[in-house]
């Protein structure tokens, strides 16, 4: 008889009381308004500026090669304005770009057989933590531990930078490979997940279109063709 026990953790999460929408605004929650919004126009200017000095230092570089641009297509430059998600990233604090997250699973166990011989056993399943940071709108930078007790010693996972343009999204780093699907309810990993599962260091390319999604990628594995050393995909 075998009794598996897998211990998980709840967030309980407690409802704040209503608010009455009939009360008025006090002279604090308008000054908190202004405040925001502010600190919201600033971040826009100082995007603005930013772009500005780009601006600025291409244009030196133009001139001093003998190049020049017209006037329309700088002030046309300098004057698009900031995305939303832009100027939210730049009112952000450190603390606030970079997000912290993790599982703890613990499962007990306890066995006797036909001829009454017993054991039990308590083990630390998993410890996962990962760390990932907003560097811009379309970069982000990920970096993941785990360990498994008598499997997996406390390791990087992954580690990787991704960055997306237009429809397509480039990684590169320590990732698990996009080959197959390993979607478990089970408590251990089945055999299949086991075997298939690749982690490798790669350059990853997804394509993602209403529902057309491509996934193309490389990397230098472990077996060498006629003595070379290189990346196969």
């Amino acid at each position: 008889m075998l009794i598996m026990l897998c211990l998980t953790a709840l967030t309980l999460v407690t409802p704040l009381p209503a608010v009455s929408q009939e009360t008025e605004t006090s002279p604090n929650e308008s000054l908190l308004k202004e405040v925001r919004a502010l600190r919201q126009r600033v971040a826009e200017l100082e995007l603005i500026e930013a772009r500005l000095s780009r601006l600025e230092a291409m244009l030196l570089a133009d001139m001093s090669a003998g190049e020049q641009h017209p006037v329309s297509d700088a002030i046309a430059v300098s004057a698009e304005p900031p995305t939303d998600y832009e100027v939210a990233l730049a009112d952000q604090s450190i603390q606030e770009r970079i997000q912290v997250s993790g599982v703890v699973e613990a499962e007990a166990g306890y066995l006797k057989d036909f001829s009454d011989e017993q054991a039990s056993d308590i083990v630390g399943a998993t410890v996962a933590i990962a760390i990932e940071a907003n560097l811009s709108a379309d970069t982000v930078a990920v970096v993941s531990f785990l360990y498994e007790e008598d499997d997996t010693p406390f390791e990087v996972d992954e580690a990787f930078i991704s960055h997306a343009s237009g429809n397509s999204t480039w990684t590169i780093g320590q990732i698990y490979l996009p080959f197959g699907t390993y979607e478990t309810a089970m408590l251990n990993d089945p055999l299949t997940l086991e075997i298939a599962e690749t982690r490798e260091t790669a350059l990853l390319w997804q394509y993602q279109r209403g529902g057309l999604g491509l996934e193309a990628y490389g990397f230098n594995g472990d077996t060498d063709i006629d003595g070379r050393d290189t990346i196969q995909n």
